[in-house]
């Protein structure tokens, strides 16, 4: 007599669909209640292409009122890759600085090739102003 095998439930990986949506209506912090003291912040992305060329300049800037959006969509051959600098901004925050700078690389795969990384590259300013 064959053995009986029960199918094991696993939990949700991650929100559905329903509390994505949810989430994307939820007005956003701004930047007086995530950085208490700051008057203004600028974040300059600077996206570089795998060989090294320059690809697109954002700034953003944002007063106090503001609601604070730290990432960015990558806009290599990945499609569906990001940049968030929400943690250099808060150690640049705590850390009592007023400029910083970070490197970020994506990773995802590319949209023509799965085994080749997207690999365009971000580097960012941050300034601040207390």
């Amino acid at each position: 007599m064959p053995t009986f095998y029960k199918k094991r439930r696993r939990g949700p990986s991650g929100p559905n669909k329903n509390e994505k949506k949810v989430m994307r209506r939820q007005p956003e912090s701004s930047l007086r209640e995530r950085f208490p003291g700051v008057t203004a912040l600028r974040v300059e992305f600077h996206f570089l292409s795998p060989q090294n060329e320059p690809y697109e300049d954002v700034v953003r800037n944002f007063s106090p009122s503001d609601p604070c959006d730290f990432s960015a969509p990558c806009p290599g051959r990945c499609g569906n890759g990001h940049f968030d600098v929400t943690d250099a901004a808060r150690a640049l925050h705590q850390g009592g600085g007023d400029t910083a700078e970070e490197n970020r690389v994506c990773r995802e795969p590319a949209h023509t090739d799965p085994s080749v990384p997207c690999d365009f590259r971000l580097t960012c300013v941050l300034r601040l102003t207390r």
